[in-house]
């Protein structure tokens, strides 16, 4: 039986051998990964797709039980404390990273560093480092902007939780024509997220709407609209005369624009009392 787990919240799916295990989804298992004994939790059960008929790589070993969650609850203050100890290191090497988040396996025999950096970063003498002081395996992971936003979590300009952080899963390319058929605003501030790419809600966005333009008011009705709201003043006092012409009554006289003076009529229209 094939069983198709996540190690993270919203994160990538794997699929791992069951062997004869019963389970079910929502079930939390460990899993025999690359970096270790470590938690999962069962999303689905089925049979294999993968291509070329090749088993999974990974096992799982067991449902997890009390002394497997207590371990992982205890990993968490260490993981913390592994942290604060790499980063220290980064200080003092000099070395153009961020760090992110720090993973410890359940027999804590290895302990796996994600970071972020613009480019390649020499960690050997860091690794070296935290091995002879952790006396552990251990690994260190670059990651992009996208799965910086992911690992961290946040808000977004819509006021809800990073979608990446929540339920997407897989991270699909984002083009700028997205913004363009959604007749989105095509500033850089407005379309980013908190990562600084294009936001990824722009793609289900488009989807939903059956990749067409959102409906929207159309702007030659509302120039139509705001121009008979502003109606010219003459207009509407010609409807006035018409008005009351037909009800027998005088009518009121049109009004007379006053010519502005000149400075030199000005001075000249007024008298001067001089002593």
């Amino acid at each position: 039986m094939i069983a198709r787990v996540t190690f993270h919240n919203a994160g990538k799916i794997y699929e791992c051998d069951a062997g004869d295990l019963s389970l079910k989804p929502g079930d939390r298992v460990v899993v025999a990964a690359d970096r270790g004994e470590t938690l999962a939790r069962v999303v689905c059960l089925g049979a294999h797709n993968g291509e070329g008929g090749q088993c999974p790589t990974r096992k799982v070993l067991r449902v997890a039980g009390p002394p497997d969650k207590k371990a992982a609850e205890r990993n968490q203050p260490l993981e913390q404390k592994a942290l604060g100890l790499c980063r220290s290191l980064v200080l003092d090497q000099d070395l153009p990273m961020k760090l992110l988040k720090a993973e410890m396996s359940l027999d804590g025999r290895q302990t796996t560093f994600y970071f972020s950096s613009e480019g390649r970063v020499d960690f050997r003498a860091l690794v070296r480092d935290l091995a002879k002081r952790l006396r552990q395996r251990i690994e260190m992971r670059q990651v992009g902007v996208r799965d910086q936003a992911k690992l961290l979590g946040g808000v977004g300009p819509c006021g809800q939780n990073l979608c990446c952080a929540s339920f997407l899963r897989e991270f699909a390319p984002v083009s700028i024509k997205a913004a363009k058929k959604l007749d989105a605003s095509l500033n850089p501030a407005k379309i980013s997220g908190v990562c600084g790419k294009l936001m990824c809600c722009l793609n289900y966005q488009l989807e939903g709407d059956g990749s067409e333009k959102r409906e929207k008011p159309c702007a030659a009705a509302s120039e139509a609209s705001s121009a008979r709201n502003a109606a010219p003043a003459e207009s509407s006092r010609a409807e006035e005369r018409a008005a009351r012409n037909r009800k027998g009554q005088p009518a009121r006289p049109p009004m007379k624009k006053e010519k502005k003076k000149t400075l030199g009529e000005a001075l000249d229209s007024e008298s001067w009392n001089l002593p």
